[in-house]
């Protein structure tokens, strides 16, 4: 039996046979399948639904009474990306509520340049790292995919990074093709609507 997501009214009829062939008993149950909100997680506990489905790695805590639950985000949460070449590979992170993508950048910056130490071969140069989050928009920086750069003094918490763990991505590029320093603003939208790569290493004015 699949049940719907969508609220819906059932009715199942059944029969207790003997031998398949003289009905014992039957009986009609109606029952129906209620709309669970869906639960979007902050940093702060929040009752949780009865019945939704929570995403792993939320931090949960029972009532004692034994009615109800509450979850948030961790703070910090364990941050896994994958990692394309030059510097293939698992980078993992605690992430903050505060965490800025730019502090984000660097401390990707700084395991690009331990791993340029280790294996020179892999890269000709240093790379640097540009954060970007897949979505539906006309920025195509893969092929199949659009991929939006993600402001550089916005934090985890204002872009909703937990949500989008499976959505971000890593660009490398040379470090020293930074281009003229660039200040960009949270107005209007979570995301950076210029990919100047220097903006990754200057304060911002918001």
């Amino acid at each position: 039996l699949v049940l719907p997501s969508a609220p819906a009214t059932f009715r199942i009829h059944a029969a207790l046979a003997d031998n398949g062939i003289d009905a014992l008993a039957r009986t009609t149950s109606d029952f129906a399948v209620a709309e669970v909100p869906p639960f979007e997680p902050t940093y702060d506990w929040r009752p949780v639904p009865t019945g939704a489905g929570l995403p792993a790695g939320l931090d949960v805590r029972m009532h004692l009474s034994g009615e109800g639950s509450e979850a948030k985000i961790p703070d910090p949460f364990r941050l896994q990306i994958g990692l394309d070449k030059p510097v293939a590979g698992i980078f993992r992170h605690d992430i903050h509520r505060a965490t800025t993508m730019r502090e984000l950048a660097i401390a990707l910056d700084e395991h690009a340049a331990q791993r340029h130490t280790r294996h020179p071969n892999d890269s000709p140069s240093p790379v640097c790292a540009e954060l970007l989050v897949a979505g539906d928009g006309s920025l195509g920086h893969a092929a199949g995919e659009a991929l939006i750069p993600l402001l550089p003094a916005a934090t985890a918490e204002e872009l909703g990074l937990f949500a989008l763990q499976d959505k971000l991505r890593v660009h490398w590029y040379p470090c020293e093709t930074l281009a003229a320093p660039a200040t960009d603003s949270l107005a209007g939208s979570s995301y950076a609507t210029s990919t100047d790569l220097h903006a990754w290493r200057m304060p911002v004015e918001l």
